[in-house]
């Protein structure tokens, strides 16, 4: 049987699709164990089906995460930093909980679109954590008063879709870049 372009390309993108699937489900089921309680329907033991947990959202041909919205659920623990994996994520909405520790670097999701962190206890902001953010265009961490001396990123000018920064109760030093 010889094997045509077109066959090792389809391979190729069947093998690469199993593989960018399993790298989101071991980074939900990072983020399920971060939480402390996990939403009710959300698994510690197994992401199989992490795209039918409440909040949750994903593509509809490939099963990758493009949305996770936990607004006010009363989470407590950290935000995973498996959460940077998820590389098709336009959209985090975790405001409104008890989440505390560093935000990790979000750097290197090209896709992300609007970033919700406000009203949690978080400490810390990763250095870098939303350079070259490309796509963002809302971030907003307000009240988040346990946060000090973080410098708000250079970086975010790279977006060329940036609209609203929302840091109210923050404490940010630094300049706000010019793209607005």
């Amino acid at each position: 049987m010889e094997v045509t372009p077109y066959l090792l390309f389809l391979l190729f993108t069947v093998s690469l699709l199993a593989v960018t699937t399993a790298d989101d489900r071991a980074a939900m089921l990072a983020l399920a164990k971060s939480f402390t309680p996990p939403p009710s329907d959300w698994s510690t033991t197994s992401s199989t089906g992490c795209c039918t947990w409440s909040g949750v959202r994903c593509t509809s041909e490939s099963d990758r995460v493009t949305s996770i919205s936990l607004e006010d659920e009363s989470l407590a623990g950290d935000l995973a930093p498996e959460v940077s994996t998820l590389s098709e994520l336009k959209s985090i909405n975790l405001q409104g909980n008890k989440l505390s520790g560093t935000i990790p670097s979000l750097a290197k999701l090209n896709s992300l679109r609007e970033i919700y962190l406000d009203s949690n206890l978080f400490q810390g902001v990763e250095p870098g954590a939303f350079a070259g953010l490309t796509s963002l265009r809302i971030l907003s961490m307000r009240d988040n008063r346990n946060i000090f001396s973080w410098s708000f990123p250079s970086g975010i000018a790279d977006s060329t879709s940036f609209t609203t920064v929302n840091v109210d109760n923050t404490a940010v030093s630094g300049e706000l870049p010019d793209v607005f």
